[in-house]
């Protein structure tokens, strides 16, 4: 089953309701207000010939691949970055959180918008949040700190959109947010995952002391019509 971990994105595109995903029979990409994510089946010919009707008006597409590809016929590589995926062992035990955390809903997406542009956790969408739970904490009216659920399949669940504020840094919001979607996710019986960039340093360290563990390293390749 942790194989299918090797691809997250093809896979939670399959597990994800038909109104957040444009299809066809070997290759599929979320609706661009969700994410800017495609997956594919296999890395042929025919698979790329179906990826580019749908990219629309997006310029590129964005994969995740477990192995080094080489860019097909008819396509350029705009960036390649490797990427760290970590997950949480089931015998890592979590702790309470005490802290009050917000089940965020469509009402705040505008909050959650201008939080992403402040703090830059990723790719983030106005209609992400219908990929699953995220939860928030407010400093009064203000949105100062969410995370929450993006690729999600079968025994899996992706922590992702992890966001604190610039100005309430340091103040273990991260750490609150990571914990309490891990707990859901596990209640759930999924076990939780995440991403992180190599150079993401301070994020790497947050969820090593949590307990998540370097699974492999994956790539993710932006491609683009040549």
């Amino acid at each position: 089953m942790n194989d299918l971990l090797d691809d997250p994105v093809w896979h939670a595109l399959a597990a994800a309701p038909d109104h957040l995903v444009i299809r066809m029979p070997r290759a599929a990409r979320f609706i661009p207000d969700v994410a800017p994510f495609f997956g594919v089946e296999a890395h042929d010919l025919e698979v790329y010939a179906q990826l580019a009707p749908l990219l629309g008006g997006s310029s590129e597409a964005r994969l995740f691949t477990a192995e080094a590809i080489e860019v097909p016929p008819g396509w350029r590589e705009v960036s390649r970055r490797p990427i760290r995926q970590m997950v949480l062992p089931a015998d890592v035990a979590l702790s309470a959180v005490a802290r009050s955390l917000e089940r965020l809903g469509a009402a705040d997406v505008r909050d959650m918008l201008a939080l992403a542009a402040r703090a830059d956790p990723g790719p983030f969408g106005p209609r992400t949040i219908e990929l699953g739970c995220f939860l928030g904490i407010r400093d009064g009216s203000r949105l100062v700190a969410m995370a929450g659920e993006r690729f999600t399949f079968p025994g899996f669940s992706e922590i992702s959109a992890v966001a604190t504020d610039p100005d309430y840094r340091g103040r273990g919001f991260a750490r609150d947010l990571t914990l309490a979607l891990a707990s859901r996710f596990r209640a759930a019986g999924r076990t939780p995952f995440l991403h992180v960039f190599p150079d993401n340093r301070a994020a790497a360290k947050l969820y090593e002391s949590l307990g998540f563990v370097d699974r492999r390293e994956l790539q993710v390749v932006w491609l683009a019509p040549a």
